[in-house]
Parts: C-alpha cells; sequence; structure tokens
C-alpha cells in the first residue's frame, strides 16, 4: 500500500508539472454569468450609434453569446435599447462621433466640446468608472482623413494613449484595429479620399508598434479591419462606414481576436505567426532549387527581418533586395497538447506567392498551376489597396508535427518591368486540447506495471526517483511496450520507496 500511495502522489505531480501557458491573456475560467468578462468599446462613429445604432457592437453580442462567452459591455454611453428589443442587451459603449486621438477633437459630442473630444481626453475618463478586461479601439479614420501624418498618429499619438491606458488599467487586454480603406470617403466636412494612401501607412506603422509593446510584455493586439471590410460590398454610399456587412464582417475579426486571447476553452484559437513577425529570406538573386522547403535546410547564412518585407513600397518595415523570387522561412511551434484541425493563411503579398509546410505545398495565389520556375513571373499585377489586403484561406491543420514546424514562401515579382515587391503573413489556427497524459501503476507478483494512453502521452517519457529531492529524477531504463491504446513499462518492484512522473521527452 506504502508504494501504491507514493505511486498515485507521483502521477498527481505529474499532471501539475504538465501544467502549461497558452499564448492569451483572459482565462475564460475566472468569469461567469454572475461575473462576465468586461469588454470596453471605443472608437469613433463606427462604434458609436451616431450612423447605425450599434454599430459593429451588436453583432459581436450575438457572436460571443451564440459561444457562451459570458461578458458585458462597459461605458458611459447607452445605445436606446428600444431601437433593438430584446436581442441587443449590452448597450454601453465608449464611441464618439467624429473622435481623433489626439488633440484638438474636430466634433462636439456627448458632454465634450469641439477641442476635447480626442481619446487620449476621453479615454483616462472612462476608465474612472470602469477597468475593462477588454478595450476594442476602432479610431483613425478622422484622423487620416483630415490630414494628420499617419507617422505621427501611429508613433506618437497612439503610444500615448496606451500609455494612458495602461496607467489606469495595466492588466487591460487592448485590440487596435487597422482602419478600413478610406477610399472616395467623403464627409459633411470634406473629401477624405485625398488621404486614402495613408491608410495602409498608418496601418503598417501600426502594425511594427503593436509588435513593439508586445515584445516589452503589453497586452496589444491588432485586428485588421483593413481587410476585414470589403470596400465594394461592405461599405456605404459615403465609402467611409461599413454598411451591416461591413459592420458583421468587423464583429467577425473582433470574436477572432478575443478568442486568440481566451484561456479556458475548447476548441481554443492559436496564433502561431503573427503579422509583422520575425522572418529569414534570401534575397541573393540565387535559384535555390526545391531543397529550400524542407524542414532540415541549413538557413543560418539567410537575412532575418519582420514583416512587412518587400521592395519600392511605402509600408515596408524591411527593405529586400528586388529579385524575380525571394524565398522566406519561418519556424513556428505546435504544443503537444495542441490538435490542430483548421489553419487560416492571411497572406499580402506584392506578385504571386506559393506557400509549403515543412516541404510540402499547401497552398498558392497569382501563380499559374504546375511546376514554377525561379525566373517565372505572377499571373497578374498586384498594385494599391489589393497589395495591402490579407486574404484568408483555409485549410485543414495536416502536415503538422508536435515541436517546430517550418512554414516557406516563395515570392514572385509581378513582371519584369514592375521591381516593387512586398509580403507578409499571419497564420492562426484552430485546435482542441488535449488533457494531460495520466499515469496509472498495477501490481503482479515482484512486478510493476505502470501505464499512460498513446493519444496524450506518445510524446511523453517515464522518469523515477527515490527521494523527490531536486535533480535526482532520472529516465527510467526499461523499454516501453505499446499495446492497443496504452503504452506500459514493467518494472521489478525493489525494497525502497519509489516515485514516478511523466516527462516531455527531450
Amino acid at each position: 500500500m506504502g508504494i501504491l500511495m507514493k505511486i498515485r502522489f507521483a502521477a498527481a505531480a505529474c499532471l501539475a508539472l504538465l501544467s502549461f501557458a497558452l499564448r492569451a491573456e483572459v482565462a475564460l475560467t475566472n468569469f461567469s454569468a454572475a461575473k462576465p468578462i468586461q469588454i470596453m468599446a471605443v472608437g469613433d462613429s463606427i462604434t458609436d450609434d451616431c450612423e447605425v445604432s450599434g454599430a459593429w457592437r451588436l453583432y459581436l453580442e450575438q457572436l460571443l453569446e451564440s459561444n457562451s462567452i459570458p461578458f458585458t459591455f462597459v461605458g458611459r454611453q447607452k445605445t436606446p435599447k428600444n431601437l433593438f428589443g430584446p436581442p441587443f442587451g449590452k448597450p454601453n459603449h465608449e464611441g464618439y462621433c467624429g473622435t481623433v486621438i489626439a488633440f484638438p477633437g474636430v466634433f462636439a459630442v456627448h458632454n465634450y466640446t469641439t477641442t476635447n473630444a480626442y481619446l487620449e481626453r476621453i479615454v483616462p475618463d472612462a476608465l474612472t468608472n470602469a477597468i475593462p478586461d477588454i478595450m476594442l479601439i476602432v479610431i483613425g479614420a478622422n484622423d487620416l482623413g483630415r490630414g494628420r501624418d499617419p507617422y505621427q498618429v501611429s508613433e506618437t499619438d497612439m503610444p500615448a494613449l496606451l500609455d494612458l491606458i495602461f496607467t489606469k488599467a495595466p492588466n487591460v487586454n487592448v485590440i487596435l484595429s487597422k482602419p478600413s480603406t478610406l477610399r472616395n470617403a467623403t464627409t459633411s466636412t470634406g473629401f477624405y479620399g485625398t488621404y486614402a494612401t495613408n491608410v495602409p501607412i498608418y496601418g503598417a506603422a501600426l502594425q511594427t508598434m503593436v509588435r513593439q509593446r508586445r515584445a516589452a510584455g503589453q497586452n496589444v493586439f491588432l485586428a485588421d479591419m483593413f481587410s476585414a471590410v470589403d470596400y465594394s460590398t461592405m461599405i456605404m454610399s459615403d465609402h467611409l462606414h461599413p454598411n451591416t456587412l461591413g459592420l458583421q464582417a468587423m464583429a467577425r475579426e473582433f470574436q477572432t481576436r478575443i478568442q486568440t486571447i481566451l484561456t479556458g476553452t475548447n476548441p481554443i484559437t492559436a496564433s502561431l505567426i503573427q503579422s509583422g513577425d520575425l522572418w529569414f529570406y534570401s534575397d541573393t538573386g540565387a535559384d535555390l532549387g526545391a531543397a529550400w522547403t524542407q524542414p532540415g535546410y541549413d538557413d543560418s547564412a539567410w537575412k532575418a527581418g519582420y514583416g512587412r518585407l518587400g521592395y519600392g513600397e511605402a509600408i515596408d518595415a524591411t527593405v529586400i533586395n528586388s529579385n524575380t523570387t525571394t524565398y522566406f522561412r519561418k519556424p513556428f511551434v505546435v504544443p503537444w497538447n495542441q490538435v490542430f484541425t483548421n489553419l487560416n493563411f492571411r497572406l499580402a503579398q506584392t506578385g504571386g506567392a506559393i506557400v509549403y509546410l515543412n516541404g510540402r505545398e499547401i497552398y498558392r495565389t497569382n501563380l499559374p498551376s504546375g511546376p514554377v520556375a525561379y525566373g517565372d513571373f505572377a499571373t497578374t499585377n498586384i498594385t494599391a489597396e489589393p497589395a495591402d489586403i490579407y486574404y484568408q484561406t483555409n485549410i485543414l491543420g495536416t502536415n503538422l508535427l508536435v515541436g517546430t514546424n517550418i512554414l516557406a514562401v516563395e515570392l514572385h515579382a509581378s513582371s519584369a518591368t514592375n521591381a516593387a515587391q512586398g509580403f507578409d503573413l499571419e497564420l492562426l489556427g484552430g485546435a482542441f486540447i488535449l488533457p494531460p497524459p495520466t499515469l496509472t501503476a498495477a501490481f503482479t507478483t515482484g512486478q510493476i506495471i505502470l501505464t499512460w494512453p498513446t493519444n496524450t502521452g506518445a510524446t511523453f517519457a517515464l522518469y523515477s526517483t527515490p527521494t523527490l529531492q531536486p535533480g535526482t529524477w532520472q529516465p527510467v531504463a526499461a523499454n516501453p511496450q505499446t499495446n492497443a491504446a496504452q503504452i506500459s513499462i514493467s518494472l521489478t518492484a525493489g525494497p525502497g520507496p519509489a516515485f514516478f512522473r511523466l516527462q516531455r521527452a527531450p
């Protein structure tokens, strides 16, 4: 009985040692209907009720509730319930028509005078009333549409706003959004379309700033409304405000981003590669053949740079040489306990691209079918806004390995006369979480038989110690046997105590 109790203790300790941290910031297990996640929706008229009552908040409420996520919107403003009836039950928000990020404001709204209606003043006021768990910020259209410098707005104004937020709410998760297009946009005060080309510049600079904040330990994330809201079908006649389809698309984008920062759910949405991430690349002009796509290929001599990587574009974070074909590689890690059912590629490129996962082609765009040579150009010439949009493609989550995986991309230029090139990629995945393997023991005459399941424990090894002292755990020398769905090891019972645990194989 003493040995059995000790084995049981070791198994319990094993479960504790197998605990892991997801790349997420909000533990859903800490919330309930009685204590919901507090979400503060902040922004301009796209968030406020002045154009469309409820805006994207109405559709986000429906999505989160349909996924049984306990939440409430917080804020000092309220959408009148009689505009919606029962379907819209969470009316609070911090949307302000005409708002900009920094002084001076340009419209008087909701008790803020004209010059005072800007987020660096409004948001600290809002945070004196409620400290949210998540802030969703939709801002930038009025800043850019009125001619404010996109680098000033992204590199000075928005960081100042974030500093104010984290001073008051250091643990909040902030999801910023790239603005949707301003192409041909008009307002009662002017033609915003004049500055439409500044929108992707601002979005790219915002992406870099978010990456830097994340590297510094802040919970700042990015939603891509520039890609989510389609100009041809999702914008009102003013070419500025999203229509119903556009608001629904915004809600879906916010839902996805919220899911990537939630723990305690199954299935999960995992962020495997972020937009603006670090890539290794070869832009030497040499034809690398086919071996460069394989996981074991030596890319140690390649250059490294953050996305977007390109040539001749204002939005490039890393400038590469202009060649017919450029090669990119990115390692990412799949934890042992995440079983992926689908992968969501979000690819932005100027030219044509082929994507490989662990050496196998899984997607191509703007290139002909069949073999593609180094000197082949893209099928069509991609320019202007389409080159800045992250287009989504879903594939089954096959060909993934537990541990390090390699995503490889070859980018082909549009034509011999168009030197501009550009590439960036984001990878999200839908996965189920496997429970930790359970270690069990059985006894026969003079023998201890330890077993654990193959479906969750195939990458684990058995370790033992007689003392539970640090540094005394050693791998068990006996060879494991697999029988049906179980892995087992049979050991001769010794005279003293023995403790066992499962440990991830090195």
